[in-house]
C-alpha cells in the first residue's frame, strides 16, 4: 500500500510557489510540477499549517494539508493523492513518521508506527470488510 505513482522517476528539490515564492521540499516527477502553498511563508519556505497542492502537467497530483517547518513536512497532516488513497499521521523531515494510517482508494487501512516512512513494529491491517490482522515490520521489511 503505497501513496506514491511508482512508475513515476522522482527527483528531489525545493519547489517554489510562482504565485508566493514560498518553496517546500518535495520529490516529484520533472520537469512538469507546479505547487500552490497557501500558508505562512518564513525566509522563503513553508512554514506553519497550511495547505499545498502539487499539480502536474496542470492536473492535481496530491495535497498535503498540515505543518510545516522550513519547508518540510513536520508534524501532523494529511496526505491526499488522487486514485491512491491518503496518510493522516505525523510527520519529520518530510517522511512518514510516527504514529499514522494509511488508507488506500479501496478502503484498506494499514496503521501503526512510521520511521523515515517505512512501516516498524506492528501494523494493524483493516480490509474494506473490517477483517484485520496484525503484521511485524522492521524498518519496512515485513518480519512476520
Amino acid at each position: 500500500m503505497a501513496l506514491a505513482v511508482v512508475s513515476l522517476s522522482l527527483h528531489a528539490e525545493w519547489f517554489q510557489d510562482p504565485d508566493t515564492g514560498c518553496a517546500v521540499w518535495g520529490e516529484h516527477p520533472q520537469p512538469i510540477v507546479k505547487i500552490h502553498w497557501s500558508g505562512e511563508c518564513v525566509e522563503g519556505k513553508a512554514s506553519g499549517k497550511g495547505l499545498m497542492e502539487v499539480f502536474i502537467d496542470g492536473l492535481p497530483f496530491s495535497t498535503y494539508e498540515g505543518e510545516y517547518r522550513g519547508g518540510k513536512a513536520e508534524g501532523y497532516g494529511v496526505l491526499k493523492t488522487p486514485g491512491e488513497g491518503r496518510y493522516e499521521g505525523e510527520f519529520k523531515n518530510n517522511n512518514l513518521d510516527g504514529h499514522g494510517v494509511i488508507i488506500s482508494s479501496d478502503g484498506k487501512r494499514m496503521e501503526g508506527n512510521y520511521v523515515n516512512g517505512l512501516p516498524d513494529g506492528t501494523m494493524v491491517i483493516t480490509s474494506p470488510d473490517g477483517t484485520t490482522m496484525e503484521m511485524e515490520f522492521d524498518h519496512g521489511r515485513r518480519v512476520k
